[in-house]
Parts: C-alpha cells; sequence; structure tokens
C-alpha cells in the first residue's frame, strides 16, 4: 500500500486509461464556486497529474475560468464506474506558466485548434448553425497557416491538499482512504473513512 496519493492515483488512471471502453480516461468533473456562492461543476480532460497537481486547459474568459479566478478554491471528481473506482480532489487552482500551456496548445488537432479558437467558451449562441460557419471561417482564415495559442487560454493546475480514494465495493463496505496534506509539513497523512 503506497503512502503517496500521486503515485496511487497513477495506479489506477494507468489500469483505467488500458482499459479499451472507457472512451474518455481522463474525464474529470471540476467544481468552482461563483461569486453569489453557487457552485458550478462540469468536466474536462485532465492533461497530466504529478507532484504538483493535476491539470487540464480552459478559458480563462469562460465562466469556469472568471469563478476560479474570483475563488481559486476547487474540487476535481474522477468516477470510473467499471472499475469501482472514485478519486476525489480539492486544493488550489494556479496557471500553468506559458511554455506548458502552449506544449498542450501543440499537442491538440488542428480542428481541435480551430474549433477552440473560433469559439467564446459560455457566451450565448444565436444558432446551432452558427457552430459550422464560425469553424468554417476559422479554416478558411488559417489555411496553410499555424493555429496559434490565443492568449486567453491555457493550463490550470489544482494544487491538491486533499485526495480520498474509493473503492466500490457491491456489500456497500466502501474502501475509503483520505490523504491530506498540512501546510506546515508538507507530507501526506493518510487516513482511512467509514462508507
Amino acid at each position: 500500500m503506497t503512502d503517496n496519493p500521486i503515485t496511487k492515483f497513477h495506479r489506477w488512471w494507468d489500469e483505467v486509461k488500458h482499459d479499451r471502453t472507457l472512451k474518455q480516461p481522463g474525464a474529470v468533473c471540476v467544481s468552482t464556486v461563483a461569486p453569489d456562492g453557487k457552485p458550478s461543476a462540469r468536466f474536462v480532460d485532465l492533461k497530466s497529474a504529478d507532484a504538483r497537481g493535476f491539470a487540464f486547459c480552459t478559458w480563462f474568459d469562460s465562466r469556469k475560468g472568471k469563478e476560479l479566478e474570483h475563488n481559486p478554491h476547487v474540487a476535481l471528481t474522477f468516477w470510473w464506474e467499471n472499475k469501482g473506482y472514485q478519486v476525489r480532489v480539492e486544493g488550489i487552482a494556479q496557471p500553468v506558466d506559458v511554455e506548458q500551456s502552449e506544449a498542450w496548445w501543440s499537442s491538440r488537432s488542428r480542428d481541435a485548434q480551430l474549433a477552440t479558437l473560433c469559439f467564446q467558451q459560455s457566451q450565448p449562441l444565436a444558432a446551432v448553425e452558427e457552430l459550422e460557419q464560425k469553424l468554417q471561417q476559422a479554416k478558411a482564415v488559417y489555411a496553410g497557416q499555424p493555429v496559434s495559442k490565443p492568449a486567453r487560454w491555457g493550463g490550470v493546475c489544482v494544487v491538491p491538499q486533499a485526495i480520498e480514494f474509493l473503492t466500490f465495493r457491491d456489500n456497500r463496505l466502501h474502501l475509503r482512504e483520505l490523504y491530506t496534506r498540512p501546510e506546515q509539513t508538507g507530507d501526506w497523512e493518510k487516513q482511512l473513512l467509514q462508507p
């Protein structure tokens, strides 16, 4: 049994990524809090997880980005039903450096870059047809040219303060393992929780 939750997370995530039945093994629910105190949640694609934290990409001027700027406390939830695994992360969101954001932008397909570039995430849409029109316009504008990363798009790293692993059991005697990291020591502490 590992005492490092990042190592444990990778063991589970590697197991999930090798399961061909899952189309989105990196899907994670990001929960934020709006300025009026109301929670909001949505799924994003996890880009990386390491000793620094859990990273994903977003528009900084989207609803999610604005909520993170207002209140950087965030919760992440992974649920891999076919494995019976749930992981909950609570931490502080911080922007990643520009070089890492550029690398993630470059790793995206051209179609994904164009689709990301031509829309303003979370803003109202007049009609569904507008999606295809804007995409075709972007393809024409950037024909034969590289698509540069927009300044308002980039990576966010959630620096974990607590990570909880739940192993689902049919008899409801779920195994819950909570890791916390007090600011004073920086070392992870583990505690079992009742189901």
